[in-house]
């Protein structure tokens, strides 16, 4: 099975957006633009920095130095909501406002009805700095992420907290009811299973790696980072397969970071000697099936890899993005 090259773009200064079967970038110039299939090439709009766009439902949205502002049909941008306090953001029809006060250590919040604008509640969070969706919840942290807490979004309440003891490392994963978080220290890193409802630790694993991507069906989580291919079950909080694979890492010249699971595979990248790869494992045989290099360019590196309906986006640091579609 191999992948050809499709299209490459010049001058991309973002990774792409995915949204209704578009593409989004921004260019070296800050230009939004749209790529699609049938409609090419348009632009949206021209900003001064790289916002990250917001999709919620038909909408696209931009957080703006406390505003909230909406993309109009027109190609302008209407604000919606001005903070009063610090940050805003939308989630579940809610603003939400934040502002972290240094010399007390603590987190001013509000929170306000999106539809009528009117306050809801208003909380002092004290040793907290931030707040995070994890699983469509809001949760409370601290810089380093040594704990979080679980909020009620409609009065601010704390539900539950659970004190890690170190600091979380990457990305928090949840799946049904359970919140799976990896813990440090790097040397001694160890997984740990949460219950959502109650915040009750579940399970532990440890000997665990320091990159796991999520099959959002199965819960599963994936690692090939140090070519050490694990599958971790979330549910059972155990270790169902685990295999050293340096010696097919050293056949393909390979030090792979999996990016994306999608069709019963587990595709990654590499950039090794400066020559950019990418390949997947069939995870019903858990076998490499196929290495692919664009090439040797001394001083490559990646800045993005994904995979969106059938195509992988790799973005390397001479600002090109590289579409590839099976074929």
């Amino acid at each position: 099975m191999k992948f050809k090259e499709i299209t490459k773009i010049k001058d991309v200064y973002s990774p792409p957006y995915f949204w209704r079967n578009e593409m989004l970038i921004y260019n070296t110039n800050y230009d939004l633009l749209t790529i699609s299939d049938k409609m090419g090439t348009k632009k949206l709009i021209k900003m001064d920095r790289d916002y990250s766009p917001v999709f919620i439902e038909n909408d696209i949205y931009f957080y703006i130095e406390g505003t909230i502002q909406k993309l109009k049909e027109s190609n302008d941008l209407e604000i919606t909501w001005l903070s009063k306090i610090g940050k805003a953001f939308l989630h579940n029809n809610l603003i939400h406002e934040r502002n972290f006060n240094e010399n007390s250590n603590s987190l001013n919040y509000y929170c306000y009805d999106y539809k009528n604008k009117m306050l809801l509640w208003n909380r002092m969070y004290q040793n907290a700095r931030f707040t995070t969706i994890i699983g469509d919840k809001l949760f409370l942290t601290d810089l380093n992420t040594t704990f979080i807490s679980l909020l009620d979004e409609m009065n601010g309440n704390i539900l539950w907290s659970i004190d890690f003891e170190t600091n979380a490392v990457g990305k928090i994963f949840a799946y049904n009811d359970i919140l799976i978080a990896l813990l440090g220290p790097f040397k001694n890193l160890k997984m740990i299973g949460i219950d959502f409802i109650t915040g009750t630790k579940l399970w532990e694993i440890y000997d665990c790696h320091n990159h796991y991507i999520q099959d959002p069906q199965t819960g599963l989580l994936y690692n090939f980072n140090s070519c050490i291919y694990q599958i971790i079950d979330p549910v059972k909080g155990i270790v169902i397969f685990e295999k050293n694979m340096y010696n097919e890492c050293e056949q393909h010249k390979i030090s792979p970071f999996v990016f994306a699971v999608s069709n019963n595979s587990l595709y990654f990248s590499s950039c090794e000697y400066s020559t950019i790869k990418f390949g997947r494992i069939n995870l019903d045989n858990h076998q490499i099936e196929f290495v692919q290099s664009l090439g040797y360019f001394p001083g490559s590196r990646i800045f993005d890899s994904q995979f969106y309906q059938g195509r992988i986006y790799i973005l390397d640091n001479t600002q090109t993005l590289h579409i590839f579609e099976e074929q």
